[in-house]
């Protein structure tokens, strides 16, 4: 009973407005995935789909500074009848940590990208695209804790990427991202592999 009362006052903070100008010490773990159909060219047959998954992780470490990392891949494509391997799993972006400011507004939370942000994977430069055109912004509205963007996040529609209250203290909830930048380097080095005469 405790547990409920403690999870129903922390929510109310990302809710109220009135409590949330300092949300140091809570943290949101958010997920989506979507289904999308491949374009048919010589590696996908016409109707093949794949999935995607976006994930993202912010920790308030203080009234206005976070740790952040966020994730957008592809799973492995495998053709369903033969079983054979169409395409690796691909990373489309790739920020396994990163400390960001933020604010709170009466109706988001607002996380600023800048362009002072290193070691991402970012192949298609959507992080530049978000912070020269979009202010860098991704929002969290906090009526329902949906996490959006229009560069990077925007894609996850149907279901929308939603985040979830998590414990702070939890050391694990940035190792899934070194996992993912793991598996990352060991594509990168088999494609640069087969790229070699």
């Amino acid at each position: 009973m405790i547990k409920i009362l403690i999870l129903i006052f922390v929510f109310s903070i990302f809710t109220n407005y009135s409590f949330a100008k300092d949300l140091s010490g809570n943290a949101l773990d958010c997920y989506a995935q979507n289904i999308f159909k491949r374009m048919p060219d010589g590696y996908f047959p016409k109707g093949f789909k794949t999935k995607k998954h976006y994930h993202a992780t912010i920790q308030f470490l203080t009234k206005n500074k976070i740790k952040f990392a966020l994730a957008i891949f592809d799973d492995k494509s495998i053709e369903n009848e033969t079983k054979k391997i169409i395409a690796d799993q691909e990373f489309h972006f790739l920020l396994q940590e990163s400390t960001l400011n933020y604010k709170v507004t009466k109706s988001k939370i607002i996380i600023k990208g800048t362009d002072k942000v290193k070691d991402m994977h970012d192949p298609r430069r959507w992080w530049k695209r978000l912070v020269s055109e979009k202010k860098g912004e991704i929002w969290i509205w906090r009526e329902n804790l949906n996490i959006f963007d229009p560069i990077l996040t925007y894609r996850a529609k149907e279901p929308r990427m939603r985040c979830e209250l998590v414990a702070f203290e939890n050391k694990e909830l940035f190792k899934k991202y070194k996992e993912f930048g793991k598996t990352l380097n060991r594509l990168l080095s088999n494609n640069n592999k087969k790229n070699k005469l």
